[in-house]
């Protein structure tokens, strides 16, 4: 049990040391890349802002993985004899030779941070995702299921908006079916449709509350301009379904003089978010995606890394071991 604790333990230490340093770096690049990355086309811009705001967790997670690829390989049978290389008394981090915990000092808190930190993540998360199920369960009670494709609020505030993360339903209320003729409501339920089918709720959610390491100001910019290109890869797709661009501008113009009613968080709305930035998008020659040269390059560069990251794990294993080890005393 103990060998487990101390795994943990320095496995902790090493996911905030990781993820101290990729939330600096993140921070001092975004701005500066962040003007480059809106010329490119909603759908790779905002997959690259999502991997930009859960890089602090996730990439950490992943080199505290790695630092265990030796012991994993063993267990799968390829043995990896990595622990003869330090002295004896030098801190391991294996699981066939897991090292004490430490009670006291610098590694208890940092470990007990880390936790804390991770804590933080996992709450917003939670609160999120009861939200969400709150606001479905509410939304129960006052429905109407039409056959097509959408639920029917019992309200007079134009509302049409998607909710749900794994199974998104698309909820419109009385009001905008009222107010919108047969042509706007097929843009709006085409946008509604491509936001469940990319479950970008999710997507948002994620983005929320995997970027919280980030400053607020910093966190802020970062998860309005994945908003934007969530909306704008919407659009694009409502454009490209109804066969006009100008047809999604008109309508999305239409819903915002209507004015719509502030929603949750966790609820993907048609109209509300920079409409002024949407429908300019729309109306003016797309964006140029990333050229092919480029696109390869990224993939070689990719591939270049994984290689020399898979030839030097033991180099890597080796040197967390020597830092925490010289750390800890």
């Amino acid at each position: 049990m103990n060998g487990v604790l101390g795994n943990l333990q320095f496995s902790l230490m090493v996911w905030l040391g990781l993820a101290l340093v990729v939330k600096a770096a993140g921070a001092a690049l975004l701005p500066i890349l962040l003007e480059r990355y809106r010329r490119i086309t909603p759908g790779p811009r905002g997959l690259w802002l999502l991997a930009w705001a859960v890089a602090p967790v996730l990439l950490p997670a992943l080199g505290v993985l790695l630092l265990f690829a030796p012991s994993l390989l063993t267990l799968l049978g390829m043995p990896v004899d990595h622990c003869h290389v330090h002295g004896g008394g030098h801190l391991h981090l294996c699981l066939l030779h897991p090292p004490e915990p430490v009670r006291d000092g610098l590694p208890l808190v940092f470990s007990l941070a880390a936790l804390g930190v991770l804590s933080l993540h996992g709450v917003h998360f939670a609160r999120m995702a009861s939200l969400t199920l709150k606001m479905a369960s509410m939304l129960g009670a006052n429905k109407e299921d039409t056959g097509k494709g959408y639920t029917e609020l019992n309200l007079a505030d134009p509302l049409a908006f998607c909710l749900g993360w794994l199974r998104p339903r698309i909820f419109m209320s009385c009001g905008m079916l009222r107010r919108l003729n047969s042509s706007e409501l097929g843009v709006v339920m085409a946008h509604e449709q491509s936001h469940a089918r990319r479950r970008d709720a999710l997507r948002l959610a994620l983005a929320s509350s995997l970027s919280l390491m980030y400053g607020r100001k910093l966190r802020a910019l970062l998860l309005s301009e994945l908003a934007l290109a969530v909306e704008q890869a919407c659009d694009e797709a409502a454009a490209t379904a109804c066969g006009d661009s100008l047809s999604v501008a008109e309508t999305l113009l239409r819903v915002e003089r209507l004015g719509t009613a502030t929603l949750p968080e966790s609820v993907i709305s048609f109209g509300g978010n920079r409409s002024a930035e949407r429908i300019v998008y729309l109306l003016e020659p797309a964006a140029p995606v990333l050229s092919t040269p480029l696109r390869v390059a990224a993939v070689v560069l990719a591939a270049v890394f994984l290689l020399i990251l898979a030839s030097n794990l033991d180099s890597y294993h080796h040197g967390i071991e020597s830092l925490l080890h010289h750390l800890i005393g």
